[in-house]
Order: structure tokens, then sequence, then C-alpha cells
């Protein structure tokens, strides 16, 4: 056995694993004044990527499970921030948009949220310099699609911009 292995500093997945647990709380903490999760922000961010997807699109491009994505949209259709509605090319399909009818409160989320996200970036990536921060982004990006070979080719629009978390 490679002694690396069993090296917890100088694992890789332990190492990533630790960073995205400490950005998914600090994240929490700071959104939680909006009454607003991590995982409800990914589903915002898809959106805000691309208005109109099927629910189907959203789990699989934020890793959010099916039965709990439906459950977190319904809060979040109670809450005003989005609706479902049928696909008129094909019934069977749920579209999610962007709700239309609180747009203020939408770009608040929106500007706030991004705001806490640009702020726990910045610590995470303390003494990075942009070269730095562009290679461990590409870097992570490479891992993930390694990691993911049935998903198609990540695309920049399925990913939330500027973010680490």
């Amino acid at each position: 056995m490679d002694p690396s292995t069993a090296d917890l500093v100088s694992s890789l997945g332990f190492l990533v694993g630790r960073v995205s647990h400490r950005m998914t709380a600090e994240l929490a903490t700071r959104f939680e004044a909006l009454s607003f999760t991590p995982t409800q922000w990914r589903v915002m961010a898809s959106l805000w990527n691309e208005d109109g997807q099927t629910q189907k699109e959203i789990s699989r491009k934020t890793a959010i499970d099916p039965a709990t994505l439906t459950v977190m949209l319904k809060r979040m259709e109670e809450r005003g921030l989005v609706t479902r509605r049928r696909d008129p090319a094909n019934n069977r399909l749920q579209r999610v948009y962007l709700a239309d009818s609180r747009p203020a409160e939408i770009q608040r989320v929106r500007e706030t949220i991004s705001a806490h996200i640009n702020s726990v970036n910045a610590v995470a990536t303390k003494g990075f310099d942009e070269s730095e921060r562009a290679t461990l982004i590409r870097l992570l990006t490479r891992a993930r699609a390694n990691l993911e070979p049935t998903t198609e080719q990540s695309h920049p629009r399925d990913e939330p911009k500027g973010d680490l978390s």
C-alpha cells in the first residue's frame, strides 16, 4: 500500500472533502439570514445560468437527488422564488423557471448570495494570485470530469460563475 494514501494531510479526497465541508458550512451560516441553503443556491445558480430547465436537468447539473429536488422546488415555489410549468411541447416534462412575480426579491437574493460566495471564496483562496486560483478551478474541473465520465462534459453554463463552493 502506498503510504501517502493513509496520510490524511496528503489525501486529495480528504482535502477536497474538508474544503467543501468548510465552505458549505460557512455559506450555510451566511445564508441563514436569507432563509436559504447552499443546496437551494445551487438550484438558483443553475436557473440564473439557464432558466426553464427540466427537473432532471437541474438534478444532473447540481448533483441533487431527484426526490430531494422535488421537495425543495415545492418549498421554493411556495416562497415565490420559482415556478414549475408543464413543457408545452412535451406535457410529461415540468420546466422550472425563476418566478416572475418577485423580481426584486430574486435580485436581492442573487446579489446577497453572490456577495457571500465571493467572500467565502476569497477566504478560501487567501494568498492565491489569479493564476493560482484559475489553475485550481481548472484542475478541480478536470478531476470532476474524470470522476463523472457518464455525464456530458462540463460546460461553463452548467457551473455557477466564479465560485469554488
